[in-house]
């Protein structure tokens, strides 16, 4: 049996995976267990990160007042961090942390936004002790939306 033409040309065509790029994180400038015990520890060495990854650093406003990021750091963490508290669907839990009032309905959804925005990579540095993160055809260092300060 010989093919056609015509079957030949409607093959769907193979895809091929975008070429992904490995980029060093920058180096730690504290252990964790000083990130947890040191709000100021952890803002400063926050702030480095970002600087040092070329990402917009602003902290967001929540109901009127600038969101605990190391409170929120401080409650994924120990719960085992963000892809856990996804997993076991904890956000409820962090975002009794904070008090907010019975209002904030979306609560949890906007602390895991600016977590994803803010933390996530943090996290892998200073948590999970990673040192390099995979970006998919990313010819310049990824950005992050603005916020409100």
């Amino acid at each position: 049996m010989t093919s056609s033409s015509a079957d030949r040309n409607s093959a769907v065509p193979l895809r091929v995976a975008p070429p992904s790029h490995q980029y060093p994180y920058p180096s730690p400038m504290a252990i964790y267990e000083n990130l947890v015990a040191s709000p100021q520890v952890f803002m400063d060495t926050l702030k480095e990160f970002h600087a040092a990854m070329r990402t917009k650093f602003v902290i967001p406003i929540m109901w009127g007042e600038l969101l605990d990021l190391h409170r929120l750091f401080v409650e994924v963490t120990t719960r085992g961090g963000i892809e856990k508290v996804k997993g076991e669907k904890r956000w409820k839990e962090v975002k009794l942390a904070f008090g907010f009032p019975s209002s904030a309905k979306n609560a949890s959804f906007l602390l895991q936004k600016h977590y994803n925005s803010l933390l996530f990579h943090y996290e892998r540095v200073y948590y999970f002790k990673a040192h390099d993160h995979v970006l998919q055809q990313v010819s310049h260092p990824p950005h992050h939306g603005s916020y409100h300060q």
